[in-house]
């Protein structure tokens, strides 16, 4: 079937004298012309204008009057093309420019560090609802192309996104598959945009049950998902000056009044971040990297808990049996760690040895997410409005880490 000439159709073209783009465009071209970039580059070949066309090269060559593109079929059929340099100038899709016009259309919220111009793989062009889940545009220009795109985008990006591409016309079963598989979104955007004058782009399908179901399906047994979603919207609150810091968050004061906040304020800010970074990422080279702290440094601080009593020697007891295990597995932390108090007695090996035991018997790859939900709300609670920022970059990317994949 022949494919219709449009700026959704048109765009596996890449780059090509306007004349090509006029003909990939067809009715679309001069609102569609706002998309495109003129290169430095001057093309060698140039479109047949006959018609029929011949749908042979047309060689641009110099001559003594000027530039000229002639047929290479061999017969006389098609007429010498004179042209003017301006007419061999390569135009480019500008990726980001229609990027941005999607995002504005499909009313999804800016991204922050978008990078990337060309068609050579996806580019982040926003970000869609609480939990910010990235937006990718990507055009494929055919089945493997978008297969390879998406493993690529897979041992990136933890955690769920939204591809959207001009069409489902590389959506292939195989395809399809894999999105059910890791839980993604392939957005095909012809049929929900249209173009128009001065290249701007409107609704013309709404996306919203599509979104929906999105969301319901995330929502299938990740848990966690919603979770960072309810944090990631008290933080913005906080950013957007709507609370007060010390009324921010209802949790934490509420798992501050219950006593399981006392462990993270009995110790040095900085310490505490370097315990929790290490039980998220598994040991204290990932932490020291994450943190982008000096090795040598990172392990000093580290190394200095062994001498110190109370949460401090806990917290040594732990590192050091997560890295003689030389895997990674998340420790759940005994009541009196959580507490910061052990009733006066000392610590009783018994307990310890018990709970070690138990997370041996589990399998290395199950998670404690409510845990792991602790100890990240507990550093939650000791940030303030200067540095909260920082802070929640760090938190987000520890629980993107464990995010199901």
């Amino acid at each position: 079937m022949k494919t219709r000439p449009g700026l959704w159709n048109s765009l596996a073209l890449e780059a090509g004298v306007l004349a090509d783009w006029r003909w990939a465009l067809g009715g679309e071209f001069d609102k569609a012309l706002h998309f495109l970039q003129a290169t430095q580059e001057q093309s060698q070949s140039y479109p047949c204008t006959e018609h029929p066309v011949c749908h042979c090269t047309h060689e641009i060559r110099e001559t003594d009057v000027g530039l000229v593109a002639v047929c290479v079929c061999g017969g006389d059929e098609c007429s010498p093309i004179w042209l003017e340099p301006k007419d061999t100038l390569i135009y480019a899709l500008n990726a980001a420019k229609l990027g941005e016009a999607v995002r504005r259309a499909l009313g999804f919220d800016a991204a922050t560090g978008t990078a990337g111009h060309g068609l050579r793989g996806a580019i982040r062009i926003g970000t869609h609802g609480p939990g910010r889940i990235p937006v990718l545009f990507y055009v494929p220009y055919d089945e493997t192309a978008l297969l390879k795109e998406l493993e690529s985008i897979l041992s990136a990006q933890a955690g769920p996104f939204i591809l959207a591409t001009p069409t489902a016309a590389c959506h292939s079963a195989t395809v399809e598959q894999m999105q059910h598989r890791h839980g993604f979104l392939l957005l095909p955007l012809a049929g929900a945009l249209g173009v128009e004058d001065g290249g701007q782009l409107r609704a013309i399908s709404p996306i919203d049950a599509v979104l929906t179901e999105f969301a319901k399906r995330l929502g299938e047994g990740r848990g966690l998902v919603k979770t960072v979603e309810r944090i990631d919207r008290n933080i913005e609150a906080l950013a957007k000056g709507t609370y007060e810091l010390r009324q921010e968050n209802e949790d934490l004061r509420r798992l501050h009044a219950e006593g399981h906040l006392k462990f993270a304020l009995s110790v040095d800010g900085e310490d505490f971040r370097a315990f929790t970074v290490i039980m998220a990422l598994g040991n204290r080279k990932a932490a020291a990297e994450f943190l982008e702290v000096p090795l040598r440094t990172f392990y000093d601080r580290v190394d200095k808990w062994q001498s110190k009593a109370g949460a401090y020697r806990r917290m040594w007891r732990f590192v050091e049996w997560q890295r003689t295990q030389e895997r990674k597995i998340k420790v759940r932390l005994d009541e009196s760690l959580l507490s910061g108090d052990s009733g006066g007695a000392a610590e009783n090996p018994e307990t310890i040895r018990a709970v070690l035991t138990k997370m041996k018997e589990e399998a290395v790859d199950r998670r404690d997410y409510p845990e792991i939900l602790r100890q990240i709300l507990e550093a939650l609670a000791s940030q303030n409005g200067g540095n909260w920022a920082a802070v929640r970059d760090e938190v987000v990317a520890i629980i993107k880490e464990e995010l199901p994949q």
